[in-house]
Order: structure tokens, then sequence, then C-alpha cells
């Protein structure tokens, strides 16, 4: 089947649209809203839905305008026919229409129609008004949808799948009763005796093997653990009573050289008392001693400072003096040279006032001629909206009409003339002649020769006899009159909408405001290029600089002394080289005699700080000289005189030496009874008794416990009931690897039968798969395949084959989702085609929303090899623009005007 044109009528938000399709590529495009996917939606009813239809479905399809029924014609070709398809959907009523015609001069009209779309679609019965509406789910992709898992649209069509992949070659695939029964009761003794995930049913006989081996197991592991018991209690019971018999003699050893070690450390911390006294004495002496001899030292050293800083002092006083007279002399240089300093400053200045009052007079000057540019601007705008405004209010105060609306009212008027035709068509004639009598039409005598037009029911009564007249069938007519009196009202409405009279009145309207439209845009055009607002600011600036100018010049004027203003622009530049002239001279002169001063200042305050330095070094150095007479007289005060000195520094050096020999001995004492080891032997002792103490303790429980044990367990043989355990349990192994072995065949043959199904699967599906490589292939390169099983004649398992696969659909992004099963569709769609003629629409309803631009690219070479093979491909987006180099036909949408 390939569809050829779809004509849609008062359906939703098209009021009356006419879509022409190419046979291999088509582009529907338009923004939301415009209506894409109603039409495929108008399509898709007319061929899938009863004409007789009522209910949400019917209400659904109604035009938002509320005018008229929903009508869809749609043509379509299939086998070499060419069909014509036309439906008005009216409920269960009798104005719902269904007719269907053939370029072989056939024709269908209401359930026969129905009838042989059924037959032409595939379908066993005609769709009835109550029944669900039937759908190529897998041919009408949309969005949201695209990204799903397409096994499911392929088990939609599985019977039919399956017939066409046994004719390509899998049609000698097939098994022998035999066969078929020998793998079903393999299968059925397999889940006899197995779950689905391999474990061992309760109620088989592996499963009962297993758990006797298991209790066995148990009683076996129970009567081994008494017989160890008690063998382990005879052991632990002797190795306790000895270990006893150890401790009870090696005790009293351990606890009498703890009281040894005691007796050394209580003489080590005796030993220690005394060494502490001592070297507290020690320490006194020594601090004494550096007392004494450092404030020996001290005084030495400070009666030698006072007498070399009195010989400095000096030299430095005549330094002084000296500085003095200098720094003197050179202050009355550097006053000179700073009167010669301001005398050229204020010159400079002048100059430079000069030199500023030229320049704002061309500034000024320049301001002047820019306004009076601007204002020229500004009167020519002015006279141009002047002009504008009368134009706007009359072309405000029309009728508003566009060339559209004009189409549209000669459609109605169109409308209406060809119904009155049809009317009068169809409307009798009733002329009398001759005859005796007079007849009456409706009461009415009839005149001789004068004919009447009858264009409805009415009575005719000659000679008696009276005559029932119905023109052109009554319903018909009825129907006509309706129609023309709708399409009037309609017109009559539009007039009034615009607010004309009638087409001509509309027509020279619109040919008047085209006029009044296109002198108004020359205006607007050349008061944009004006730019009024740029002008105002432009004049504006430049009433601001004259001002700013004018200001300038008034308060230099009075600084430039006997200087005269420049008359015009022309004598203002050349004055202002001449000013320029004379302030590069002004600023030479005061730059040499500023350098003359300021070479003069660094000299003055190079004297100063000389000055200073000198004085700073008399002054510190007399300073220093008295803190340290000070400080020696001082210490010489607390510490007396130098014979006093030397006798106390001897006496102190001589009781240091008594300590260190009395320090010496007491440390040889010390160090020969080791006090560090000592502390570890007492350490060492203790614990050695308290490891001894809880290794009698542990003994004497372990002793007390396994007494216990032999005396309650060893009333019986565990021997030999652990002989008759193992016996026991040799037998159920035995039974168990039995059940085992038979278990394990079942489950090799259950195994070896589903892998020759699954090979049977996979040679039925390759054909489908190699059809969906294909596609595959345009889009990931000549490695990329598909594979796809089928078991019970369910399709499942579909994988994307690639380098560094495969990969599952559901592990695929958003994108590669859409690609993978875009490729399946199409695949599959080009299997069932076969049934339609060898070709059958694929409809993609924005169902690319995940992929990007790289993708999209991607896909469109997809979508072009449908095509060369024989698909009929249409493609509605939101954005053309991304399916520009898929080079199909392009169809444009705009949305309703109604809704």
């Amino acid at each position: 089947m390939r569809l050829i044109s779809l004509h849609v009528r008062n359906y939703r938000v098209h009021r009356d649209t006419r879509v022409e399709f190419d046979a291999s590529h088509n582009l529907i495009g338009g923004p939301n809203e415009s209506g894409k996917s109603t039409l495929v939606e108008a399509a898709h009813r007319a061929l899938f839905c009863s004409h007789r239809r009522g209910g949400g479905v019917q209400r659904n399809m109604q035009s938002h305008a509320g005018s008229g029924p929903p009508e869809v014609e749609l043509e379509f070709e299939q086998d070499g026919t060419r069909y014509h398809l036309s439906k008005r959907f009216k409920g269960a009523s009798t104005a719902s229409q269904a007719e269907l015609r053939s370029d072989r001069n056939d024709r269908w009209s209401g359930a026969d129609t129905e009838k042989k779309l059924a037959e032409l679609l595939g379908f066993d019965e005609p769709l009835s008004a109550g029944a669900a509406i039937q759908s190529w789910a897998h041919l009408w992709i949309r969005q949201g949808d695209s990204a799903n898992d397409p096994t499911v649209d392929l088990n939609s069509e599985q019977s039919t799948l399956l017939s066409r992949l046994q004719a390509e070659g899998g049609a000698a695939l097939m098994q022998s009763d035999l066969d078929a029964a020998v793998g079903q009761r393999c299968a059925e003794t397999w889940e006899a005796n197995f779950t689905s995930n391999g474990q061992s049913r309760a109620s088989s006989e592996l499963k009962k093997a297993e758990s006797a081996l298991a209790k066995q197991e148990e009683i076996f592991a129970e009567r081994s653990a008494t017989a160890n018991k008690l063998e382990s209690a005879v052991r632990e019971h002797e190795r306790a009573t000895r270990q006893l018999t150890e401790i009870a003699k090696t005790l009293p050893e351990l606890e009498q050289h703890e009281q040894q070690v005691l007796r050394k450390i209580t003489e080590v911390e005796k030993l220690q008392s005394q060494k502490a006294d001592l070297d507290r004495e020690l320490a006194d002496a020594r601090k004494t001693l550096a007392t004494d001899t450092s404030a020996d030292g001290r005084i030495r050293r400070l009666a030698e400072d006072v007498a070399r800083l009195k010989k400095a002092i000096d030299p430095l006083t005549a330094e002084v003096r000296k500085a003095r007279e200098e720094r003197t002399a050179a202050e009355g240089e550097s006053k000179k040279l700073v009167a010669l300093v301001e005398s050229a400053a204020v010159a400079t200045k002048t100059a430079r006032h000069r030199r500023e009052l030229v320049q704002q007079s061309i500034e000024q000057h320049r301001a002047q001629a820019a306004l009076h540019k601007t204002r020229e601007r500004l009167e020519q705008i002015a006279s141009l909206q002047k002009e504008l405004t009368p134009l706007q209010q009359t072309l405000a105060g029309m009728p508003k009409i566009a060339a559209r609306d004009l189409d549209r009212l000669r459609t109605l008027e169109s409308k209406v003339a060809q119904t009155r035709v049809s009317l009068e068509a169809i409307a009798a004639g009733v002329e009398w002649t001759s005859g005796d009598g007079t007849p009456l039409l409706d009461g009415e005598a009839l005149e001789a020769g004068v004919a009447r037009t009858i264009t409805e029911a009415c009575d005719l009564e000659v000679a008696g006899h009276r005559f029932r007249i119905r023109p052109g069938g009554g319903a018909s007519l009825e129907e006509l009159r309706s129609s023309l009196q709708a399409a009037e009202e309609k017109l009559k409405d539009a007039f009034e909408s615009l607010g004309v009279s009638d087409i001509a009145h509309a027509s020279r309207l619109l040919e008047e405001r085209s006029v009044l439209d296109s002198r108004i845009r020359t205006i607007e055009s050349k008061l944009e290029t004006l730019d009024p607002d740029e002008a105002r600011q432009e004049a504006a600036q430049c009433q601001r600089s004259l001002s700013e100018c004018e200001a300038e010049i008034a308060r230099l004027s009075p600084l430039t002394g006997d200087f005269t203003k420049p008359a015009d622009l022309d004598s203002a530049v050349e004055a202002l080289s001449e000013a320029k002239r004379l302030l590069d001279a002004a600023e030479a002169e005061e730059n040499t005699v500023r350098g003359s001063q300021q070479a003069r200042h660094e000299a003055l305050q190079e004297l100063i700080r000389k000055l200073e330095s000198s004085g700073e070094k008399l002054s510190s150095a007399t300073t220093d000289a008295n803190q340290a007479g000070t400080q020696h007289d001082t210490l010489v005060k607390e510490h007396g005189d130098e014979t006093t000195r030397r006798e106390r520094i001897a006496a102190m050096q001589r009781k240091v030496e008594s300590c260190q020999d009395r320090e010496a001995r007491l440390g040889e004492q010390l160090k020969q009874l080791q006090p560090d080891l000592l502390e570890q032997d007492l350490k060492r002792h203790r614990r050695s008794i308290a490891n001894q103490q809880e290794l009698r303790s542990q003994a004497q429980l372990s002793k007390a416990e396994s007494a216990v044990v032999l005396k309650s367990d060893g009333s019986n043989d565990p021997y030999a009931a652990l002989g008759e355990a193992r016996e026991a349990l040799a037998r159920a192994r035995e039974a168990h690897a039995s059940a085992k072995r038979r278990g394990d065949a079942i489950s090799l043959l259950h195994q070896l039968f589903e892998e020759e199904q699954q090979r049977f699967s996979d040679q039925l599906t390759e054909p489908l798969a190699e059809r969906i490589s294909l596609y595959l292939q345009c889009l990931f390169g000549p490695e990329a395949r598909a594979r796809i099983s089928q078991s019970g004649g369910d399709f499942s398992g579909l994988e994307l084959v690639r380098p560094g696969g495969p990969f599952e659909f559901e592990q695929l992004s958003g994108g590669t989702k859409e690609q993978l099963a875009a490729a399946v569709r199409l695949a599959m769609a080009e299997l069932l085609a076969e049934s339609h003629g060898g070709c059958l629409p694929v409809i993609f309803d924005d169902a690319f929303t995940n992929s990007d631009a790289e993708r999209i690219a991607g896909l469109q070479r997809v979508l072009d090899f449908a095509a060369t093979r024989g698909l009929q491909i249409i493609v509605l987006t939101c954005t053309p623009l991304d399916y520009t180099s898929l080079g199909a036909k392009n169809i444009s949408l705009e949305p309703s005007i109604s809704h």
C-alpha cells in the first residue's frame, strides 16, 4: 500500500486541508499545534475506524470551529490498483457515509466499503460501529514510543512475520511429530524434577535423596562429635593434672625472686634521694659562682667603655659646628632660586590659560556648526511625522481586511453560487398551456403560458384531481436548501465581521489599504533612516557642548591678561599654533629654573642630613658614656671592689669541686645496682606470677569440667554408635549418587533439546536479523549487526552487536534505542510489505526526541535506504531544517486560525 493523497475537512484543527504524498520521501513540517499528527490520525481513522463509529472517538474528531461533520478522503495504491476512499463520520446516524472506488470502475459504499477495506488491509472481518479500532502500530511511530522495545510490535504481527520468514528460508525448518513429542516429554520430565532456576523440586527423587543424605551426615557428625568429645576429655584431664604439679613447684620460686628485687629497689630509692639533695646543693653553688664571675667581667668591660667613649666626644663636637655653618650658607642661596621659580610658574600658567581659551573657541565654533546641522535634520523629521499621522489615522479607521480574508469571501461566495446552481438544477418546472378550468398550484391559479419553478414539495390541483410534486428526490433538495441557507448565512457573517457590504467593496478597501500602507511604510523608512531619537540626542549633546564651551571661555578670559579671543574658526586655529609655541617656551624656561632650584634644594637637604647625623652621633656618644659610668658605679656598690670579688669567686669554685666528687661516688653506687633493669625485673616477675596463677585457675577448671564429662558420657559405647552411623551414611551417599546421575541425565537431555530448538529459532529469525543489520550498518558501519531470538512464536532478546558488545536493548542510551528500534520497524515493514503490493507507509511522528544533530544525520541515511527498498517514508517534525539532507518532498503546515 502506498499513500497518494489525503483530504481532510472539519477534522479537529483542520477546516479544509489537502496533502499530496511523494511515492518514497515525505517531510511534513510545522510548529506544535499545527495538526501534523492530526493528519496522520485522520488517515488512520479512515482505514481502521468504522464510518458509523460514535461516542468519544467520533466527538474527538469534531472540528474546533464546530462546523459540519468530520470528512476524510484518502487515495492510495495497492497491488497496482488505485483506490479512492471517502468517509463522513457522524456517529450511528444515516448521515455517516463511506465510499470506496477503484480506477477499474469498481465501487463500494456503506458496509460494503468496510468489508472491502478489511480485505485490502488483511483483516478477517470488517469493523462494526462499536468495535475497537484496529491498528498498524508498527507503521506509526509516535513521539514517546520510538525508544520502546520494538519486539512488542514484532509479536503483534507474529503470524504474518513467521509465514514471511519461513517463505524466505525457514520453510524447511520443520520438526517431525516424534521429535516434538520427545522434546515435550523431556521438557515435562525436567519441569517435574527441577525449578526454573535449576534447583531440585521437593517431590523429586533427587531432592529426597539429598534430604536423606543430609540427615545421615548430621547423625554421623553428632556421633563423631560425641566420640571426639570423650577422647578430648581424657586428654584434657591428664594435661590439667600435670600442669597443676608443675605450677606448685614454680610459683614459690618466682615469689622469692620478687622479694629480692624489691629490697634492691628500696636501696636505689635511698641513694637517689641523697643524689637529689647533692644536685640541688651543686646547682646553687654553680649559680652563685656564675653570678659572681659574670658581674666581675661586666664591671671590667664597663670601665673600658667609659674611657673609650669620653675619648670620642671631642672630634664629634668639632664636626657638628662645621656642618651648621655650611647649612646657613646653602639656605640663603635656596631662597633666591625659589623666587625665580615662582615667577616662571606664573608666566607658564598664563600661557597655558591662553592656549586653553583658544582651544575652547575652536570647540565653540564647531559646536555651533553641528547644532545648526542637527536642527535642520529635526525640522525634516517633524515634516515627515506631520505627513505620517493623518495617514495612520485614516488606515486605523478603515475595516481591517487582508488578502486571505478576500480569498475566503470569494470562496464562500463561490460556494453559495455553486449551491444555488445545484438547487436550481434539480428544481422542477410547471407550465399550463391550455385546457378546461384553471389548475391550482398550492391553491394559487396558474396563468396560461407562464412557467413556474418548483424547488420544494407542493400540491397541483387539476379538474378535481390533486397531485403531490416532489422535485429532486425530496431529501437531496432539502439538503441543498439547507446548505444554501448555511452558506448564505456564513457569507453574510463574514461580510459583517469584516465590515464590508460585498466583495467589490472588500476588494476596493483592500486596494485602498494597500496604497495607504505602502505610503506609510515609505515615510516610516525615511524616518528610520533619519533616526528621530538619535537626532534629538545629538541636538541635546551639541547644545550641552556649546554651553560648556561658553562657560569655560568665561572662566578663562580673566586669567589671560590683555589677550583677545579669536573672532572666527580660522583665526582661532592660527592663534592656537602661536599659543602652543609660547606655552612650550614658558614651560621650558620654568623647567630650567626648577631644575636649578631642585639641585640646590637637594644639596641643602644633604647638608641638613649630615648635620643631623653628626648631632645624633655626638648625643649618642655622650649618652652612652654617662650610662656606662652609672652602671659601673652601681655594680661596684653591689658586688664590692676587685679584691672582695676575687676571694668570693675562689671560695665558690672550691665548693663546686667538693660537690662534684661526692656526686661521682653516689653515681657509681647507683650504676652497680642498675635501677632501670630492676624495674623491668620486678614487672617480669610479677607478670610471671600472675600468669602462673591464671594457668593454675584454668587447669583447675579444666580438670573439673573433664571429670564431669567422663562421669556423664562414659557409660555408653560411642565408637559402636559411630560405626553404625558410618555404614548408614555410605548407603545414603550411594542412593544420592544414583539419583544425581539420573537428574544430570534429565538436565543434559533437556539442554540438548533446548539448544536444538534455539538453532531452529536462529535459522528462522536470520532473514529478519539480516534485514535489520543492513539498516544498522548505515548507522554504525559494516561491523554492526542485530541479534534477535524467537521462542514459541514470540520474538525477544533484541541485541546490537558492535565492537565492545553485544549490547542488550535496555543497556543502550535513549538516542541509540531510537536508532535500533527504527531499524527493526523498517525491516519488519519491509517484510510485511510483500503482502501489500510490495510497499507500506512508515510514519515517524516526532519520533527522534533523544537524538542529537549527528544521530539525526545518520537516521536520514537509514530512512533514504528504506525508501530505496520500496517503503514510503513520512516524517513529521517541528524542526524540518534538521532533515534537509533527506531529499524529501516538503509539506509545511501552519497553526489553524480557528484553533
